[in-house]
């Protein structure tokens, strides 16, 4: 990660073959366990942890020493999104990396073909919680409207990154960040 930004945009991240293996793994499980307005998810303790998850943080670990070396996967979700309702409001995790990886065909994002539609994707916020928040004041959306006079006030820099299949977003996970607005096509493979 920059130094500076603390934030990188990967492309073509997974190869194919593990790419397909966890569109696959994800489209055939049961273990989605929490329903949110407009999309639904699962974690490593509700059914998420297994040997392909384990291998990809192991790679990724490999991969990126200086920046995950020494770290433990200690948490890992996934979300299905309805497509056109919206993500995960602006909020912050108590982590030190987070890397989101996109595994949606790009097809199925609505932009790729108009855009003058949403990117979906991410935006990422140069700047994390004052020291004297509690992870409730940064991560249950429920102080919101503070956390965007927050940032509105400071002219951090801001990285809105758009959706395209196997691209993965590394970042200091105390950065404010929400899902961008998104149209994607309808159906659970979308």
């Amino acid at each position: 990660l920059q130094s500076e930004h603390r934030a990188v945009i990967m492309d073509d991240i997974l190869s194919q073959e593990a790419l397909q293996q966890l569109r696959d793994f994800l489209l055939e499980s049961i273990f989605w366990v929490e329903p949110k307005a407009g999309y639904v998810g699962t974690y490593l303790d509700s059914g998420f942890a297994s040997p392909l998850i384990l291998q990809i943080s192991r790679e990724l670990s490999a991969k990126f020493p200086d920046v995950l070396g020494g770290l433990e996967l200690t948490n890992a979700w996934a979300f299905i999104y309805d497509g056109s309702l919206g993500g995960i409001n602006i909020h912050a995790d108590d982590s030190q990396v987070q890397i989101n990886l996109f595994i949606t065909p790009s097809e199925a994002n609505v932009w790729a073909e108009d855009a003058t539609q949403p990117p979906g994707g991410m935006v990422v916020y140069g700047i994390g919680a004052p020291p004297e928040w509690g992870v409730g004041d940064f991560n249950y959306g429920q102080n919101d409207d503070a956390i965007e006079q927050l940032i509105a006030s400071t002219g951090n820099w801001s990285l809105r990154v758009p959706y395209i299949a196997n691209r993965a977003v590394m970042f200091d996970s105390t950065y404010f960040h929400k899902t961008d607005d998104m149209k994607f096509k309808r159906g659970l493979k979308n």
